[in-house]
């Protein structure tokens, strides 16, 4: 919720923010079957720009494996996240964020698909502890960062 509020009251009118999570989110089947839900989606001209995951682990960096970076199972959501709200010939991002330092802040292409890109963009509030000068620098260096990407 912390970064679903910093989003909305900080990126330009034109995007429509919000979280699947707290309503239902869409069916990955027919019939309503297997319901996913990303942390937050972003939107501008009715249809899906970004997706946010927000991840309470230690990703520092993307990584080639797992053992280096993001797990498996979590890049497996995200493509499947990708794969369900992504149009046709239309550019969809999604990233994931983590509370920590980030050593690799960049966006990766699919080879399967050049309009999905993924990658990890994290706020560092980890290390801000109490400093809410501090807290706020990262947030600015957050907000920046989400909207060099959306353009």
């Amino acid at each position: 919720m912390y970064l679903l509020k910093l989003l909305r009251n900080n990126l330009p009118p034109e995007y429509h923010i919000y979280s699947p999570n707290t309503d239902h989110g869409d069916s990955l089947l027919e019939n309503e079957m297997r319901e996913i839900k990303p942390d937050i989606i972003i939107k501008k001209d009715n249809r899906v720009v970004m997706i946010i995951d927000a991840k309470y682990k230690n990703y520092t960096r993307f990584g080639r494996t797992a053992e280096f970076g993001i797990q498996r199972e979590d890049l497996y959501q995200m493509s499947t996240y990708l794969y369900h709200y992504g149009k046709e010939n239309q550019t969809i991002t999604g990233i994931f964020t983590s509370p920590v330092q980030c050593i690799d802040n960049d966006i990766h292409t699919y080879s399967g698909n050049k309009n999905h890109k993924i990658g990890l963009v994290n706020m560092n509030i980890v290390d801000a502890h109490d400093d809410i000068s501090l807290i706020h620098e990262y947030e600015d260096k957050y907000i920046n960062k989400i909207r060099s990407l959306l353009k």
